[in-house]
């Protein structure tokens, strides 16, 4: 525990957090990681399906609403985006479903192995509205 401490507390340490609190805040408000995000968010989506091999029932569920929460979050960061706080959630929220929506719709016509899943839709925008109030409260 005492060398955890000294770890934390030693100059080199802080400035590698410092250094990596910068990396991260120049990726996020220059929308890097929203596009990394939306890219990984569509080819996870729109590769066709392998069988799992361990099934755990409602895990997709908890994926859809991580991976659309996270995604809200950096839409609603982005600075370019509307300034008046309750019409940017608005739209954030609406741009977020609609995306969702519109993978759904794919995987239901187009992709082999893949269904169109209510369930799906609803985690997501749980996720949405989940994200949108996470990054209100970290960026007011």
């Amino acid at each position: 525990m005492n060398l955890i401490k000294r770890w934390l507390n030693n100059s080199s340490t802080h400035h590698i957090f410092h250094q990596l609190h910068q990396l991260i805040s120049v990726l996020l408000n220059k929308g890097y990681l929203l596009v990394f995000w939306v890219i990984l968010i569509t080819w996870l989506s729109l590769k066709p399906m392998v069988a799992p091999q361990i099934v755990i029932a409602g895990f997709d569920k908890v994926a859809h609403f991580i991976f659309y929460g996270i995604l809200a979050f950096l839409l609603n960061h982005q600075k370019v985006i509307l300034n008046k706080s309750n019409i940017k959630m608005q739209f954030v929220f609406l741009i977020c479903a609609l995306y969702g929506l519109g993978i759904e719709l794919i995987q239901g016509t187009i992709i082999d192995g893949r269904y169109f899943e209510l369930w799906d839709l609803i985690a997501n925008i749980i996720g949405i509205f989940i994200g949108i109030i996470i990054s209100n409260f970290f960026f007011k």
